[in-house]
């Protein structure tokens, strides 16, 4: 089955999710990471999806949640931080000093831009546990801090 997704809800999609780029992307790249012509661009721009928004797309599938809205925020950040500090974040740079690479984590802050993605992903809910084991226990620490990261921003 194949990963379904739309952009096109979220608020000022073209800046939070895509970069313009000069002329066309590179032929070795078979990904869906380009776009050319997209809505509210010009026709023959092309586009390169932005590394937060394509590692989000392929996170919903971790998250057991597909769609990213005001009312599930906290608990798809929740679920994202459980997840970082479980199996480490979904964004890997390479070590500007050569050895190995650095994980990035996504903020509460970078997810809330997305609100409005939404995956053909189908809902775990809290009671069919998206993770096993220590998930209850580890989830009031993380929604303390989401909350707070949240608040501290201006809302959430």
């Amino acid at each position: 089955m194949s990963l379904d997704w739309n952009l096109k809800d979220i608020k000022n999609h073209l800046e939070v999710c895509w970069t313009a780029i000069e002329g066309e992307p590179p032929r070795t790249d078979s990904s869906s990471t380009f776009h050319q012509g997209l809505e509210g661009g010009e026709p023959d721009q092309w586009w390169r999806m932005n590394t937060v928004t394509q590692a989000l797309i392929w996170r919903t599938m971790n998250v057991g949640i597909g769609a990213i809205t005001e009312k599930n925020l906290t608990e798809f950040c929740v679920r994202m931080k459980y997840l970082d500090r479980l199996i480490g974040p979904s964004i890997s740079k390479p070590n500007p000093d050569g050895d190995g690479f650095i994980d990035i984590a996504i903020t509460p802050e970078q997810i809330r831009d997305h609100i409005g993605l939404t995956t053909n992903v189908f809902p775990k809910t809290t009671e069919r546990k998206f993770v096993w084991g220590t998930y209850e226990f580890w989830r009031m620490g993380a929604r303390h801090q989401v909350t707070k990261a949240l608040d501290d921003e201006g809302g959430g």
